[in-house]
């Protein structure tokens, strides 16, 4: 378990849970794909990777805090209009230490990432709405990009 110093995001859907108890979640679901499959090519373009899926939200993972800024961004920018809502990520950025490990039992068993950053981006996202194009970032991150 050795510490290494990452960028981590959070990126979640907003409206998305409103959108599928209008239309169905049979409906939304393809939608919801959609949209992970545009987060997906946004994030591994730009050198990084998504190490969780939570419902309608992400979370990935950056070794370059600037490539991880120019992906946060362009998640925020993202839009997905439907007709009923328009549809677009709330972001939040942290950067810092953090520690993974196996963790877990039988089929269960992942790799797992902990510590204050990881925290630090989950907190942010409570701002992600007020920021511009959706993204918030802690003073570490908004230093590098």
């Amino acid at each position: 378990m050795t510490p290494q110093t990452i960028t981590v995001g959070y990126a979640d859907l907003d409206k998305f849970g409103a959108y599928a108890r209008n239309v169905g979640y049979a409906k939304a679901l393809p939608v919801l794909q959609e949209i992970m499959q545009a987060a997906y090519d946004l994030i591994t373009k730009n050198g990084g990777r998504i190490h969780n899926h939570l419902g309608d939200g992400v979370l990935f993972v950056f070794t370059d805090g600037k490539q991880a800024v120019t992906a946060a961004k362009a998640l925020g920018e993202y839009k997905k209009t439907t007709e009923l809502v328009e549809l677009r990520f709330l972001v939040s950025l942290a950067t810092g230490e953090v520690f993974s490990c196996e963790i877990g039992s039988g089929p269960n068993r992942r790799t797992e990432i902990f510590g204050d950053t990881v925290k630090k981006a989950f907190e942010l996202h409570e701002k992600s709405r007020t920021g511009a194009h959706g993204l918030v970032m802690d003073e570490t991150t908004k230093k590098l990009g």
